[in-house]
């Protein structure tokens, strides 16, 4: 072989990624010719470029070290100046990504995270840590799209399917997250965090004895884990097996005594049992480490005295915030929810509506189950609700004109519009004493405006603050403050509403027109 022979076949070695024969090739020539020049600066290069890969290796090296020892404010400093001296190695972006996360800085993470991508897109560590923080902000598409991303090109990642399950969760896509909860759980058994993950998403499907079941398996793997034992209380509530609960949540108490929701879960079941003292002392110690949590004083007023005007905005707000997602297979198939329907059947059978009204409102419309029954009365229908989630949920629907997120009687003070049938199913347990939203619908009305509406009944008492945290109102009441703002009685019904437990909650159901 001619030394130019040996050079091109040298070059060839150089691109297939083989340099040690490249090498070898080089080095044959210079013992042969000394004076060879390519060959001595093509082995001169050679040497260099392992060098320097060897440098590399050990740098990055050095930085994940750093990292993993949590040794924040260093590994930050590397990181930047790897990025300086290194732009093609994603390493070091991934890294102060997720130093960021750590930081709880999860804007800045998914920049850094999205640079490490941009250099190597198959680099699924950072898509997988990309997803998280997405998931972090509330941007659980793009945290679904990641995860299934990484999946297709690592699909036993037992981590990385519970990610996705969470984030499905999180789009109320309960079944498809319950499979991803599962298939993790096939990969890795003893992940407890896991078992509690899955028994949330089930006991959001109503699936109570399953989500016990899998909060129970979480405790098997880790037996001093205060929320499992919260949770499986919370499934017992469901269950209307308050008594049962209740140890539970002395156990989450023990466990972690500074654990506000627990002490808050505890009072509201002692005080649904009668043991007022208890109630008031757990909840106290609520209040304590939750000075601002507004659902906590609404509950000791229940506790304490019975005595509240209305329930706290943000209470109800979040309250249904909460909720929104599993609303309507809760309320509907758990506590076989007919109000809607019911108070439809009530406005027919009176025969008052002839043809379409023209306006209608929905106060305190929630997911849209009053907009789907009432939908063909009205020429055009809108809703309002303090839950912006609840919003979205009747969004969905599609049976809303316009829809106005927040509190009923302040939208019907600023409102100018006038309405010729007012709508309010499960609404008035939430607001107490009921001057101020009278009033406020006598404003909005017309002579001869329909009031269609349900509240939980009160027997000897004008208005009740239960210990539910639900107002009831007494038919006599309701009846006298309806008729201070000019409205009249057409029909009136006591139904069953829905059931707490095993039990029915009764309420009533009213027919009025407004008289002026």
């Amino acid at each position: 072989m001619t030394p130019d022979e040996a050079m091109r076949l040298a070059g060839e070695y150089v691109k297939k990624g083989n340099p040690g024969a490249a090498a070898g090739l080089y080095q044959s020539i210079l013992a042969h010719l000394p004076q060879h020049r390519q060959a001595r600066e093509a082995l001169q290069t050679l040497q260099q470029s392992a060098g320097l890969q060897n440098s590399m290796r050990d740098d990055l090296a050095g930085l994940l070290q750093l990292y993993q020892a949590g040794n924040l404010e260093r590994a930050t400093s590397e990181a930047q100046r790897l990025c300086d001296v290194y732009p093609d190695q994603p390493l070091p972006p991934n890294i102060l990504g997720a130093i960021e996360a750590t930081r709880g800085n999860h804007l800045k993470a998914v920049e850094y995270y999205q640079r490490a991508l941009a250099i190597q897109p198959d680099f699924l560590g950072a898509l997988n840590n990309l997803g998280v923080a997405c998931e972090r902000l509330g941007r659980y598409d793009e945290a679904i799209d990641c995860f299934r991303r990484v999946l297709a090109g690592r699909s036993d990642d037992a981590q990385v399917h519970s990610n996705l399950g969470s984030a499905l969760r999180h789009t109320g896509q309960l079944p498809a997250a319950v499979e991803s909860y599962r298939r993790s759980l096939s990969l890795r058994p003893s992940d407890a965090r896991t078992h509690v993950h899955l028994g949330l998403a089930l006991r959001e499907m109503s699936r109570l004895r399953e989500a016990i079941a899998a909060f129970t398996d979480a405790l098997r793997y880790a037996p001093d884990l205060a929320d499992a034992h919260e949770f499986i209380g919370d499934a017992s509530v469901d269950l209307a097996q308050r008594e049962t609960a209740e140890p539970w949540y002395r156990k989450s108490i023990m466990l972690a005594p500074d654990r506000a929701g627990a002490h808050f879960k505890l009072g509201k079941v002692l005080l649904e049992q009668g043991q007022r003292g208890e109630a008031v002392a757990s909840l106290e110690r609520a209040l304590e480490l939750e000075p601002d949590c507004a659902e906590t004083r609404h509950f000791l007023a229940a506790a304490q005295s019975g005595i509240s005007d209305t329930a706290p905005r943000e209470y109800v707000s979040t309250l249904f915030d909460g909720y929104a997602a599993r609303f309507d297979e809760h309320l509907v198939k758990g506590l076989e929810y007919t109000a809607p329907k019911q108070l439809w059947q009530l406005v027919s059978d009176a025969g008052v509506i002839a043809a379409p009204v023209e306006r209608a409102i929905d106060l305190g419309c929630g997911t849209g189950l009053v907009g789907v029954a009432f939908r063909g009365l009205c020429q055009h229908l809108v809703g309002v609700d303090l839950s912006a989630k609840m919003i979205d949920q009747a969004t969905r629907k599609q049976v809303y004109d316009a829809l106005h997120e927040g509190d009923v009687v302040d939208f019907l003070q600023q409102t100018d519009q006038t309405f010729d049938l007012f709508l309010s199913a499960d609404t008035l347990i939430y607001i107490g004493y009921l001057s101020p939203l009278l009033q406020a619908i006598g404003a909005r009305s017309r002579q001869g405006s329909l009031l269609a509406f349900t509240t939980e009944s009160a027997i000897g008492t004008d208005v009740e603050l239960r210990p539910s945290g639900r107002f009831a109102q007494s038919r006599e009441y309701v009846l006298k403050t309806a008729a201070d703002a000019g409205f009249e009685l057409l029909h009136f019904e006591e139904m069953n509403l829905r059931k707490e437990g095993l039990k029915w909650i009764p309420g009533g159901y009213y027919l009025m027109v407004f008289r002026g």
